[in-house]
């Protein structure tokens, strides 16, 4: 039932549409926000899912190497423009649970910190993970 919901919930991830893009550059007009570098580099192959309350945006990139599917995941803080979150593994889903915490499913035989679960949540306020119950 587990693989049900993350099939689905990954299913939903990539079939919804992208987020308004934040295109502004920083407060001093002198470089482009982090959201911005990423969607010249990366183009349609990336999409972007606000949370519930519009303060973060979480950027999806979807990479293919040796014909290897995952995804980049980065969770951006709109207000300031700044990265706050990138998992350092190679992520086959990520989506949003709360306006404070993020799903993030691993590609089946990666470890990571978490131990033999696949899967954990990530609180952006506490900068804490939990194994994915």
């Amino acid at each position: 039932m587990n693989k049900i919901f993350l099939m689905s919930l990954l299913v939903l991830i990539l079939s919804c549409k992208s987020s308004k893009p934040m295109d502004e550059p920083t407060s001093d007009g002198s470089q482009k926000s982090p959201l911005t570098e990423m969607r010249e580099t990366y183009g349609v192959r990336m999409i972007t899912k606000d949370n519930e309350n519009q303060l973060y945006t979480m950027a999806i990139i979807k990479k293919n190497e040796n014909n290897f599917k995952y995804l980049l995941v980065s969770v951006i803080d709109k207000k300031s423009g700044n990265i706050i979150y990138q998992p350092s593994q190679r992520v086959k889903s990520a989506a949003w649970v709360s306006n404070e915490e993020i799903l993030i499913s691993f590609i089946p035989g990666i470890s990571n910190a978490t131990g033999d679960n696949n899967s954990y949540i990530y609180n952006l306020s506490t900068k804490k993970q939990k194994p994915n119950e």
